[in-house]
């Protein structure tokens, strides 16, 4: 599992890649659950890094990124694990760091490729509704 300091240097330096997106972490929403699903299903990936606490740039031609950090950090982690237990058709075990840069705290979070056996792993919905996702090529 990479550091924090050494996804900042790839973040700030290469900006979002495949194996590393960042959300502000205010809350483990929709967008999240679509990122670890997208990590835990793409073949040969081997799994990727959500960092929260970080602010995307406003501008996509830029690769400034800004440390907002995370308030709740326990509240965080709780539903992190929560729903990667409970959201999804198997159970994902994300790998969780706390990291701090700027006086700020972030959460380094580390889900891993499935099992092809395992595959696809899929957010079940309410009626039954199955959706997966995959991690596509970003900018580059």
């Amino acid at each position: 599992m990479l550091t924090f300091d050494e996804l900042w240097e790839l973040l700030t330096t290469q900006d979002e890649s495949q194996q590393i997106e960042v959300k502000q972490g205010s809350e483990v929403g929709k967008s999240c659950l679509e990122t670890i699903c997208a990590f835990a299903n793409e073949r040969g990936l081997q799994g990727g890094y959500l960092i929260l606490g970080i602010k995307a740039p406003e501008n996509t031609d830029s690769n400034q990124y800004e440390i907002t950090g995370v308030d709740n950090l326990d509240k965080i982690q709780r539903d992190l694990t929560s729903h990667c237990a409970q959201k999804f058709n198997v159970i994902i075990r994300p790998k969780i760091q706390i990291a701090t840069k700027e006086n700020k705290n972030v959460l380094v979070v580390y889900i891993p490729e499935a099992q092809p056996t395992e595959k696809p792993i899929y957010i079940v919905k309410k009626g039954g509704l199955k959706i997966a996702y995959r991690r596509i090529a970003l900018k580059g």
